[in-house]
């Protein structure tokens, strides 16, 4: 699971460190809603398209709502194997699932069999992390990622990974505490799926049979279900879009990643379900006449804590001065997102069945926020093909450069054999492309405060990371050659 904190671009770093580095050496529609005006769907199925085309995207639905109503519905593109787009495909909507943990477990506190200042311990016998503030971690502050655990204290995603939603909390053993219980906010997945543990262990039945009870059934979700791991998702989505990496924005198939996911990325759905989630977010926890939360759980998941320096609410983002409640789901092959604008009483989520941290779906939820605003056309931007078309360009010029300067050792050793400065310059500062690609995952934890290994950050941006390898590949054989040529020219002035 790739995740990325609220508001962060984890490319943005590993892509400022590639420039460094250079500096230094037709989609398919399906089934559309005819409920609103035609200018919408036509504005949003234009420009939907033309953000496809521009940043290689193979398949992505979608749903708008206003109120109670579903304003469009549609499918675009290839969902795998030849097979349409529609408003049914499913897709794995990864970190989208935390808002639905969030629900249900505020359904559990309206009922009373949970308080969420009670700490965790109380419900959770196997969460016990060994810092002893673990004590002090309140149901509260899992959901709203302010437990005080990070990836910086517990890397999960580079550490075995769980099999079961017990497992999760039990794993947790080993985590260090990298703030008090409270006191700030770091974006950490283990939160949600101890609250997944949590709500096993209070309702007293699985966490996917719990969320199909009371959330999805309620909600008339019949193609949404829960997973645990990214393995078994197949198993339980018949309908499943087949996921993909871009590599130098071209889309290439390929298995989502193994992983644990429940409570805090397991969700399997379809932009005709996901409306209805909206529906019920954006109408006080009402859905037909049913309440699935009250109005004032619906507004508590949607509202940061006041006390802490944070946005983040309870499985919801809420960016200061932004008029736009949103939240991202990243998985190696899968990427969604949700939104809900409340001035206008809008819903909207989208969900691609291809990731690339290159790719700008910031830019795709902000220009359909602002067609259904009625303002002008957004616009595309440079689109991810484009970039990925500049980077292989880049990655060529590494090879050939790198490749010249190979052949042209010799030449150098001959000029500046007896000149130690010279030589030892021209040796070690080609070893500072490997030294950077080497750093590169902590320099990205350091920026991101999450923890990814390599193949991680290879497939959220292959393209840009393989040309970073591969400059680095070039510096450490150009320091290499550089070395041995010295030192076979020596040892001849030597013997001569």
């Amino acid at each position: 699971m790739i995740d990325r904190p609220p508001g962060f671009s984890t490319t943005g770093t590993v892509a400022a460190l590639v420039l460094t580095v250079f500096v230094s050496t037709g989609a398919a529609r399906s089934d559309r809603s005819a409920s609103a005006p035609s200018a919408l769907p036509e504005r949003v199925d234009q420009f939907t398209d033309e953000w496809m085309r521009s940043n290689g995207i193979p398949g992505l639905a979608l749903a708008i709502t206003r109120g109670t109503d579903i304003v469009h519905l549609a499918g675009y593109g290839d969902a795998g194997d030849g097979r349409p787009v529609t408003p049914d495909t499913q897709f794995m909507v990864a970190s989208l699932s935390k808002s639905m943990t969030a629900l249900a477990v505020l359904q559990l506190e309206e009922t009373g069999l949970v308080d969420l200042d009670t700490p965790v311990q109380t419900y959770i016998a196997d969460f016990a992390p060994a810092d002893s503030r673990a004590a002090d971690i309140t149901v509260r502050m899992l959901l709203n990622q302010t437990s005080g655990l990070a990836d910086s204290g517990f890397p999960e995603m580079v550490l075995p990974q769980p099999r079961t939603i017990a497992d999760r909390s039990a794993s947790l053993r080993d985590a260090r505490l990298v703030d008090e219980p409270g006191s700030s906010f770091h974006y950490f997945n283990p939160n949600y799926g101890v609250l997944a543990h949590l709500v096993e262990v209070v309702s007293g039945e699985p966490f996917e049979d719990y969320l199909g009870r009371t959330i999805f059934e309620p909600l008339q979700m019949a193609h949404t279900a829960s997973v645990v791991t990214s393995s078994a998702a197949n198993s339980v989505a018949p309908d499943l879009a087949r996921g993909h990496i871009l590599v130098f924005g071209v889309p290439v198939a390929r298995p989502e990643l193994d992983g644990y996911l429940g409570g805090s990325g397991g969700v399997i759905s379809t932009a005709r379900d996901m409306a209805n989630w909206l529906i019920v977010q954006s109408t006080g926890g009402r859905f037909q006449g049913h309440s699935v939360l009250s109005e004032h759980g619906i507004e508590l998941m949607q509202s940061p804590p006041p006390d802490i320096e944070t946005s983040y609410a309870m499985g919801w983002e809420v960016p200061s001065g932004s008029q736009i409640l949103r939240h991202t789901g990243i998985l190696s092959t899968f990427y969604a997102e949700q939104a809900l604008l409340p001035s206008e009483d809008v819903g909207i989520v989208f969900m691609a069945n291809a990731y690339n941290g290159l790719v700008d779906f910031e830019g795709l939820m902000e220009g359909l926020a602002a067609l259904v605003r009625g303002e002008s056309d957004p616009g595309i931007g440079f689109g991810a093909r484009r970039i990925g078309i500049t980077v292989a360009i880049i990655a060529v010029l590494v090879a050939g450069v790198g490749t010249w300067r190979l052949l042209r050792v010799r030449a150098w050793a001959d000029r500046r054999r007896g000149h130690l400065l010279r030589v030892s310059v021209g040796i070690v500062g080609p070893l500072i492309l490997p030294a950077l690609v080497l750093m590169t995952p902590n320099l990205v934890a350091r920026s991101a405060d999450r923890v990814y290994g390599w193949k991680v950050l290879i497939l959220a941006i292959p393209g840009l990371m393989g040309t970073l390898i591969l400059a680095g590949v070039m510096g450490a054989a150009l320091a290499f050659s550089r070395l041995m040529w010295i030192a076979r020219l020596s040892r001849a002035k030597e013997e001569s």
